[in-house]
This record gives structure tokens, sequence and C-alpha cells, in this order.
């Protein structure tokens, strides 16, 4: 069995949560070969300008992600480079959920990396977990704040 190990990017203001097991979300029942690592972070952003994102999954991992700005589904198609998520984001809230399914039989090592462009600086926030089994899914549950001011 794989040993759980959580890390996440070295930003500033950011907060996390370490790896818990996964609720079935047919069922809610929990689902012993499911991970799931939860954090914040802001990013500064120039009003007017557009902001963009692109989602990359590492270790040779299946994964699909859905995107909420400010509680509104936004349209994301995986590996399909940066997209646009809107301009005029002052203070606005992107909910970002991925979920990565451990296909690659030589690791249960999962990481993704969130590429936010459209601020001062491009930013990237890499995050990566360990599944507890083969086959297990990985729950990427990231919150980006957006804000004017720098941090």
């Amino acid at each position: 069995m794989a040993k759980k190990n959580a890390r996440r990017s070295n930003t500033r203001r950011s907060s996390s949560s370490p790896a818990r097991r996964g609720r079935s979300p047919a069922t809610g029942a929990a689902t012993p070969d499911d991970v799931t690592l939860v954090s914040t972070e802001f990013y500064q952003i120039i009003p007017g300008r557009e902001v963009t994102i692109e989602v990359t999954t590492g270790d040779a991992q299946a994964s699909g992600t859905s995107l909420l700005l400010n509680g509104a589904l936004i349209p994301f198609q995986d590996n399909a480079g940066p997209q646009p998520i809107g301009s005029d984001l002052d203070r606005s809230v992107l909910n970002a959920r991925t979920v990565v399914k451990d296909v690659n039989p030589s690791t249960n090592h999962t990481s993704v990396t969130y590429d936010l462009k459209g601020g001062p600086q491009p930013q990237q926030f890499p995050f990566s977990i360990d599944v507890s089994a083969d086959k297990g899914r990985a729950h990427y549950l990231i919150t980006f704040v957006f804000t004017r001011e720098a941090l």
C-alpha cells in the first residue's frame, strides 16, 4: 500500500488540508482508494485583462476537470491548452475540481499543475498526492481567489 503524501506550491497566503478519504459521489459512502487534497490560493489580476487557466496532469495518469466561477459553471475542455476564465475578476472565486484516476501501474503518485496567466505574472500552482491503492482516485479541490492587490 502506498504511503499518502501531499505536496502543494509554496505560494504566499495559501492554505491546504491534508489528504483525506473520499466519498463516492453516487452513494456518499467512503471509498478506500480515494484521497482528497484541498487548497486555497490567491492570484493577482489586472482589471480588464483576460485570465486563462491551463490544467496539466502528470505521472501518466488520466483526469478530468470542472470549473465554477463565482458559483457558475464555465466551459472547460481537458487537454486543450490555456482556456479563458474571464476579465474584471477582482474578488472573484474560481473553484477547480480535478479528479485523477491512477491508471499508471508503475506508481500511485498523481500530480496536477494549474497555470494561471493574465495577471502581472503568470503563476504555476503544482500539487501532488499519492493514492492509497492501484486504480484509486485523487480529488484536487482548489479554490483560486482573484484580487487586484498584491498579497
